[in-house]
């Protein structure tokens, strides 16, 4: 809105013109004496050019130059499917899945966002934390693969997937479950030493 030393006159009022981007229609306007106008019903997720103008008593204003802005989002219509994992160490797995159609988004692409927890320990007894986590993979390529690191070592995990943009999630993929390998750095480290024999030893 204009500070008061910028409305030179009484009753100052905004005109809004919004039109569909690209499509060739004619400006659609409104005045208001509000900052703030909300139009509707719009498709979801499709980009708007709109402009504003000031007016009092005495006239009307410049117009302000023309921005693109898009209507709101909706909960994406597919979600990934065909999770999988290809090989999986102490402390990473590399995963795959099918991506989905970036028009049913039905927003901006944030990323693919994977849930994962620690299910059980396969050491006996040991209980452990099934906190969610996320990691997410912004990818936009045909065959999309990723790796999920700071797994913990021989312990059975599961995970599932979501596309994400900025405001929703869609419904989950497969949900995959998978084991960790025993951590390699539980084995012995040195070599055993073999003792030199002495002239005595020899016969």
């Amino acid at each position: 809105p204009l500070h008061d030393l910028e409305r030179n006159g009484p009753n100052l009022q905004y005109t809004v013109w919004w039109r569909r981007k690209d499509s060739g229609d004619d400006w659609t306007n409104v005045t208001t004496f509000q900052s703030k106008y909300i139009f509707h019903p719009t498709e979801t997720y499709v980009p708007y050019e709109i402009k504003i103008q000031a007016r009092n008593d005495f006239g009307s204003g410049p117009e302000s130059n023309i921005v693109t802005g898009f209507s709101g989002e909706d909960k994406p219509r597919e979600a990934p499917s065909e999770l999988r994992v290809s090989k999986v160490g102490s402390t990473t797995a590399n995963i795959h899945w099918k991506p989905v159609d970036l028009s049913s988004v039905q927003g901006e692409f944030k990323e693919y966002r994977l849930y994962y927890y620690r299910e059980s320990s396969l050491v006996p007894r040991l209980v452990v934390s099934k906190e969610k986590k996320t990691t997410g993979f912004y990818t936009t390529v045909p065959e999309p693969s990723g790796i999920v690191k700071d797994l913990m070592p021989y312990s059975r995990y599961q995970m599932f997937m979501v596309v994400a943009n900025n405001r929703f999630e869609s419904t989950p993929s497969n949900t995959v479950e998978f084991t960790t390998e025993e951590d390699g750095e539980d084995t012995p480290k040195n070599k055993p030493h073999a003792r030199v024999p002495r002239e005595s030893d020899i016969q």
